[in-house]
């Protein structure tokens, strides 16, 4: 089989000549080519390479339109290498295939070629070049009618700038979520950042410029009516020709979400407070209990040293009649020292003194039990911070445990071993009810007399809390859903299913994990895990 026929008409040729290789084509050159009717067909190149490096647009034209003005037997492929994509579609209106712009890519010429030839062989002469530019600029412009209804038919509201920053486009989103005609804004710029927002987004646009991409950039716009809106803005640089042409930039609406999110934060906030408060009114009869006792025993010393009180103060008026017998002397002063020694006796006042102290000191401590109770309920009642404070991780527990003591101390015997832990960065309130709700389904699930261990240690960056019970452990089939909201495996009546759900969520919100592992027969582990300092504030 002959080897195709490549005629390289450039003064330049020795460049072309050795990407094309010997062994696949026959390459001829020509400074100048003439081609015409009377050429015979054996001696027609197969494709003409014109050199645009070398060769003015001009002459190259005129070859282009000799070449298919004439009746030849077999099709010419027309090849260019142009400076200019302006320069090859010039030279494709007078009958031109294809170009290349430089410089040459060996690969691409090598590929233009091959497809060059195989196109070549399928046409016949004669083709009228100006119809297929033609279906080609329509096909162009089909293709970017198309791509303006797609960006049209996006949900989302799209602008494109040009490099100087003028509206060229926006769809019929952008005007309906901003307000804006398109004649308002096409060939303009649009100022709708707030000023607070300026300095960011200066920064967002030099990214694209330099080529990155920006990708769901969390700011605010002012709508044509002064509305501002919560937006995320993804923007691309857009090219043509290799040249930078200007940014293609997409919003998406926000503000409705926020609310909503706000509005589920509270409402979860909510939430959390509810069942704290329905847990505070599950163990409200064991707090009242709790306070009960101390209650008793100061109620119970305060009569005791009411008595107390009445019988000293019998005491002193004899002391005081004495006074008054020995001031005026006689017999009067021997009965009177008989009759305090009968009282003294009578009434112990050596005990009475020290009973006294000792009941003082008993009503101080049911004081101080009784402030330090209502002062644990009070902070756990609390509905919470507005931001992380510092707290201790031990303190919070044996806040807790004192708030459900009642709840525990009757078939639990509560085993702490506590580790020397950082201070952390937390809300102390909520991790407290964490606590709570791990240790009353702890104490719930021992049926009889159990243990509950405690254990906290600090590894590494985070600090670990373990909760251990000896109760009648979780079915496999649970555990998986143990964390799941209204998920219960107790009676009706005895759980909302909300606890864990909310535990977990607040561990969650700390940045920590808490995962379960149980037996059946052997008990419940619980570990949480939790970071010494916060990654919101950036630590």
């Amino acid at each position: 089989m002959d080897k195709p026929i490549i005629a390289i008409i450039s003064g330049r040729v020795q460049d072309l000549q050795e990407y094309l290789h010997p062994e696949e084509y026959r390459v001829e050159q020509f400074e100048r080519l003439t081609v015409d009717s009377q050429t015979a067909e054996e001696d027609l190149p197969d494709v003409i390479l014109l050199d645009g490096r070398s060769s003015p647009v001009s002459e190259m034209l005129r070859l282009c339109r000799d070449i298919r003005a004439f009746n030849l037997a077999r099709y010419i492929v027309l090849l260019a290498i142009v400076d200019r994509t302006a320069d090859g579609f010039e030279l494709i209106q007078s009958g031109l295939d294809d170009f290349i712009i430089s410089p040459v890519n060996p690969q691409e010429l090598q590929v233009r070629i091959a497809c060059g030839l195989w196109w070549g062989s399928t046409r016949k002469p004669k083709v009228d070049r100006w119809t297929e530019y033609n279906q080609l600029a329509s096909m162009l412009l089909q293709k970017e009618e198309e791509i303006h209804a797609i960006m049209e038919a996006a949900a989302d509201p799209i602008i494109v700038y040009n490099m100087e920053g003028e509206v060229e486009f926006i769809n019929s989103a952008f005007s309906l979520v901003f307000g804006y005609k398109k004649d308002e804004l096409i060939g303009k710029r649009i100022d709708f950042v707030p000023e607070d927002q300026k300095e960011a987004t200066g920064c967002k646009v030099r990214k694209v410029v330099e080529g990155e991409s920006v990708v769901n950039f969390e700011t605010q716009r002012y709508t044509k009516e002064g509305d501002l809106l919560d937006i995320l803005i993804s923007a691309n640089l857009y090219r043509h020709d290799g040249q930078p042409k200007g940014m293609v930039v997409t919003f998406h609406d926000v503000t409705q979400q926020k609310k909503n999110m706000e509005a589920l934060k509270q409402a979860e906030a909510l939430l959390v407070q509810s069942d704290k408060m329905a847990s505070i009114g599950q163990l409200a009869a064991g707090v009242a209990h709790e306070i009960n006792n101390p209650i008793g025993f100061i109620s119970s010393n305060i009569k005791t040293m009411s008595e107390y009180g009445r019988d000293l103060k019998t005491m002193i008026g004899q002391y005081r009649t004495f006074c008054d017998a020995f001031k005026q002397g006689g017999l009067q002063q021997a009965e009177q020292v008989c009759e305090i020694d009968a009282l003294e006796q009578k009434m112990d006042i050596d005990y009475l003194m020290e009973d006294m102290t000792n009941l003082l000191s008993e009503c101080r401590e049911g004081v101080e039990r009784v402030k330090k109770i209502v002062m644990d309920l009070k902070d756990f009642s609390h509905p919470g911070e507005e931001s992380m404070v510092s707290c201790d991780i031990n303190a919070g527990i044996e806040s807790t445990l004192n708030v459900i003591w009642n709840e525990l101390k009757y078939k639990v015997e509560v085993i702490r071993d506590f580790g020397e832990l950082p201070l952390i960065e937390a809300f102390p309130q909520q991790l407290n009810q964490v606590f709570m709700n791990l240790l009353v389904n702890a104490a719930q699930a021992i049926t009889t007399r159990g243990k509950i261990s405690i254990t906290t240690r600090a590894s590494n960056e985070e600090i670990e809390v373990e909760i251990a019970d000896t109760g009648d452990g979780i079915p496999e089939q649970h555990i998986s859903r143990i964390f799941d909201p209204f998920f219960t495996t107790k009676e009706i009546g005895k759980g909302t299913g909300l606890g864990l759900n909310i535990a977990y969520k607040i561990i969650e919100s700390h940045h920590g994990r808490i995962h379960v592992t149980s037996k059946i027969g052997e008990g419940t582990v619980f570990t949480i895990c939790l970071p010494v300092l916060s990654k919101e504030k950036g630590h």
